[in-house]
């Protein structure tokens, strides 16, 4: 699922601060006493208060100002306390379980954990691949051997395991060239190390675009989302794939999309790190849909079995993915406890992450004030509403008069 320049991927504000605005007056030439600056240092102190608690007031009932900046997270990250946005958990880095030595895999666009190993395919960033290629590496150890599967695949960018037992690769992307008028899935019988079968789509009329994750419906159906612009839209064939054949092909109809959220993880490529679907995977008792992003991983929880939905009508939940080198791929664990990821560079590293768990909801009246909408920083706006009103009136009494003279 490389998002790369030479893939031909679609590449393609910050809130304006609160202020106030001083009334001119003229100075006051009278002699100030002690007690006098004392009191007037007291109502700036109280008047400083009541700015930022009106501001921030303001922000809690009607929100900030529209962001106004150059492109970048699609979504401001919400202040402390706000309810904004789906559970997001800390950034820790996933746990390093070996890097892989053999100088041959350094484009790693997809993988599958079956059992104690895993599955691979590689991209055609640097050169379309001869045939198609997949990669074995031991979970364990990370050594890597690979085997060819024929046919002549163009950009290989996901890799899964169909309901039937067999690999399904990807292969989505635009290549090196940006010129196909379909995209191609290459279905692999490990068992039988035949030659791969080519099952293919027409893009939609709108025009191709750079698919760079894809998971399967338990009909072995393909859902490929392509990032375009700041958003990844769902695409998915209007009928079954034909084998072997570039005649009467189905095309692909869109028929969802999904948003990544700002979460500030830490990545090389910042904002468009945070922005870009690198890879997808369901969970082995498909419960369960995770798409990435270079810096994070969003999991939906799949209801009736409607992988589209979930993801369009659900809520993630986000683990964070911090600092991976070319993030791409992503499977879940065999047993499907975590995730699996192998960063898209030379020398890959195979990383574990425990799926982010959001701790139970407070109840109702409770002191985090999240059931009333409120911020847990200040326990809701209705109290410090009331909170800067005292401070304001106690502002006004203890306010010297001002010779305007």
């Amino acid at each position: 699922m490389a998002v790369t320049n030479s893939h031909g991927g679609g590449r393609r504000g910050h809130a304006a601060a609160w202020q106030t605005g001083r009334v001119p007056t003229r100075r006051v030439l009278a002699f100030r006493t002690p007690a006098l600056r004392r009191r007037r240092r007291f109502a700036s102190a109280l008047a400083g208060l009541a700015t930022v608690g009106l501001a921030t007031t303001a922000t809690l009932l009607v929100g900030a100002p529209a962001a106004l900046s150059e492109p970048a997270d699609p979504t401001p990250p919400a202040t402390e306390g706000e309810q904004a946005g789906p559970p997001i958990g800390p950034a820790t880095p996933g746990t390093e379980i070996c890097r892989v030595s053999n100088a041959n895999l350094d484009e790693i666009t997809g993988m599958v954990a079956v059992g104690d190993v895993i599955y691979a395919v590689e991209g055609g960033t640097t050169v379309q691949p001869p045939a198609v290629t997949i990669w074995t590496i031991n979970a364990t150890t990370c050594e890597a051997t690979s085997q060819s599967y024929g046919l002549s695949p163009i950009d290989p960018q996901d890799l899964a395991l169909g309901t039937d037992g067999a690999l399904w690769v990807a292969d989505t992307g635009l290549g090196l060239s940006g010129d196909r008028s379909w995209v191609t899935l290459e279905r692999v019988d490990l068992s039988s190390g035949a030659t791969a079968v080519a099952y293919r789509a027409l893009y939609p009329p709108s025009g191709s675009f750079n698919g760079t994750a894809m998971v399967l419906d338990d009909t072995n159906q393909p859902i490929i989302i392509g990032n375009v612009g700041q958003t990844a839209l769902l695409f998915r064939p209007t009928g079954p794939l034909p084998a072997n054949t570039q005649q009467n092909l189905p095309t692909l109809q869109q028929v969802g999309q999904f948003t990544p959220v700002s979460t500030g993880t830490s990545t090389p490529r910042g904002a468009f790190g945070r922005l870009f679907v690198s890879g997808a995977a369901i969970s082995p008792d498909r419960t369960k849909v995770v798409i990435r992003t270079e810096s994070d991983a969003y999991e939906f929880t799949i209801t009736g079995g409607d992988i589209v939905a979930s993801i369009t009508e659900g809520t993630p939940t986000i683990t964070p993915l911090p600092d991976e080198e070319n993030g791409q791929a992503i499977t879940y664990s065999s047993d499907g406890s975590r995730f699996l990821t192998l960063s898209g560079g030379e020398n890959p590293v195979l990383r574990a992450y425990t799926p982010y768990v959001p701790p139970p909801p407070a109840p109702e009246g409770g002191s985090s004030g999240e059931g009333g909408g409120g911020s847990r920083l200040f326990g809701g706006a209705e109290p410090l509403a009331a909170e800067l009103r005292l401070a304001l009136e106690v502002q006004r009494k203890w306010q010297p008069p001002v010779d305007l003279r």
